[in-house]
Order: C-alpha cells, then structure tokens, then sequence
C-alpha cells in the first residue's frame, strides 16, 4: 500500500474515543480530541484536546488544550492550556497557562502562566507568572512573579517578586523582591494556628 500524501497526514482530525485516536496516531495524524470523550496519550504522541474532552497524558506525549478540556499530566508531558482548560500535573510535567486556564500542579512540575490563568502549587513545583497570573502556592513551591501577577503563599515557599507583582505570604514564606513596585503583605495565621 502506498504511503499517504504528507500533506495529508498533517491534517487534523477530530477523535471522540480512544481507539479513534489511536489509529489517527498510527497514520500519522493530527488528533484532536473532542466531545465528551476520555483519552490516554502516552510515549512522544501529540494531540490537542477541545470540549470537555479528558486526557491522560503520561511518558513525554505533548497536549494542546482548549476550551473545558482537562488534563492529567504525567512524568515529563508537556501541557498547553488555553481558554478554559484545566491542568493536574504531576512528576516532571511542564505546563504553560493562558487566558484563564486553571492549573494544580504537584511534585517537581513546572508552570509558566500568561494572562489571567490561577495556579495552585504544590509540593516542590516551580511557578513563572506573568500578566495577571494568580498563583497560590503551599509546601516547598518556588514561585517568580512578574508584570502584575499576584501570589499568595504559605508553608517554606520561596517567592521572587518583579515589576508590580503583588504578593501576599505568610511569615515563614521567603520573599525576594526584585525593584518591585508593590509592598509584601504579610498574612497573619489563623486564630486556631496561632494557639497550636
């Protein structure tokens, strides 16, 4: 059988269940995930992800998410998030966040967030925020922030604050401020840790 014409294959094509995805891989095809449906992408594959489609990305495959889709994000996948989609991530995952994309990121993932996006970070994840980013960040998180991104942080969170980033933490969060315009807010504990 003769191979398909190249500009053929570099053509999208929609997938509502996973074995359609797997045989838009296998011919070398651009899936976009969509509907309802729910996908696990593993190894190098790339997909997108629209509607509130449900991928499971593991290994080092590449999602482009938009729309209501969420994603699961494994080991060392790489997540772009858009519109409304929402990111977990987990391992070596790296994401980056746009318009109001909501991300939960754990363990060592990284995140860059753009625009309006929220962040909530956990573990030893590492956060770049930038535009009106939002970032609240807990455990051992590093969290730069730039532009006018706003952070909120409690626990041994590390935070580098530029231009007029806002940033409000907790008297055991390390504040490093780099010529920002904007006064550190230091939150108080509750009245119930307090007497602890």
């Amino acid at each position: 059988m003769p191979d398909p014409d190249p500009e053929l294959r570099a053509l999208p094509v929609e997938v509502f269940r996973q074995e359609e995805l797997e045989e838009a891989l296998r011919a070398a095809r651009v899936p976009v995930c969509s509907g309802e449906g729910t996908f696990v992408v593993k190894g190098a594959a790339e997909v997108w992800a629209r509607d509130t489609a449900q991928v499971a990305a593991t290994d080092e495959a590449r999602v482009h998410a938009s729309g209501l889709a969420r994603i699961t994000a494994y080991r060392r996948a790489k997540v772009e998030a858009r519109g409304s989609a929402r990111v977990e991530a987990y391992g070596h995952a790296e994401v980056q966040a746009y318009d109001e994309a909501q991300i939960a990121a754990a363990d060592s993932t990284t995140v860059t967030a753009y625009d309006r996006s929220q962040v909530e970070a956990y573990g030893s994840a590492q956060v770049r925020a930038f535009g009106s980013a939002q970032v609240l960040a807990h455990h051992e998180a590093r969290v730069e922030a730039h532009d006018r991104a706003s952070v909120e942080a409690h626990g041994d969170v590390v935070v580098e604050a530029y231009d007029a980033a806002r940033v409000e933490a907790a008297p055991e969060v390390e504040v490093i401020e780099h010529g920002a315009r904007e006064p550190v807010r230091r939150l108080r504990h509750p009245p119930e840790e307090e007497e602890a």
